[in-house]
């Protein structure tokens, strides 16, 4: 059997987590090889410069205390091109290592690699500090998936926002949510996209991950 790739991807408290869980224990109880990863771009070569950043145009600022306004000023820091620049130039080669050690090398040895995010992920952060038109969105996408391994599935977990905040206390604003589906809706309503309802029983969800997993293993 082919080794695969399948990545969950959705906002905060949508339910990625415990279908990747699901997941894994679908394909354990079946003896097949597989493993778990985080695969959202962490800041780590970047994080310096973030800091810095942060420092000098962000230093009063808290997305806690004052969500309104630490989003007008991260917007208007965004629209430095040069910063910007720099930012792309340290996350690409990062992001690369990243998906290296999580993704790519247990997929070479053979195991199905189950992501909790993934690179659309990271583009739908990346657009929604940036405030970015769905034809930049898309290219982002394009871009990062030049330093990625393809999945085999994407499934997006569908969930409403207010649903998302009842199961989440650490996000900052529902503006926050908000901003990040009106990407997710964009990405939803690509062919190779599979649609899983977060608000389901989790019972019924496992059958239906079931269902639509087994399926893929032929």
């Amino acid at each position: 059997m082919k080794p695969k790739i399948i990545c969950f991807i959705g906002c905060d408290g949508s339910g990625k987590s415990t279908l990747v869980r699901e997941a894994r224990q679908i394909f354990e109880t079946k003896s097949v090889p597989c493993t778990t990863a985080w695969a959202c771009y962490k800041l780590v070569a970047a994080k310096p410069f973030m800091t810095l950043a942060k420092c000098l145009w962000l230093r009063k600022k808290n997305i806690y205390d004052d969500y309104r306004s630490y989003k007008d000023s991260l917007s208007r820091i965004t629209r430095r091109k040069w910063l910007i620049a720099i930012y792309y130039a340290l996350l690409f080669p990062d992001y690369a290592f990243q998906i290296f050690l999580k993704v790519r090398i247990p997929h070479f040895f053979g195991k199905i690699v189950i992501l909790d995010r993934y690179f659309y992920d990271t583009a739908v952060s990346i657009a929604a500090n940036r405030e970015l038109n769905e034809k930049e969105f898309f290219k982002l996408i394009s871009a990062l998936s030049c330093i990625a391994i393809q999945p085999d599935t994407v499934f997006y977990v569908d969930t409403p926002v207010d649903v998302c905040l009842s199961r989440k206390g650490d996000i900052p604003h529902r503006d926050f949510l908000e901003r990040r589906i009106h990407y997710y809706e964009a990405l939803k309503k690509m062919s190779f996209v599979e649609v899983i309802p977060g608000t389901m029983a989790i019972k019924k969800l496992r059958r239906i991950l079931e269902d639509r997993l087994i399926d893929k293993l032929a």
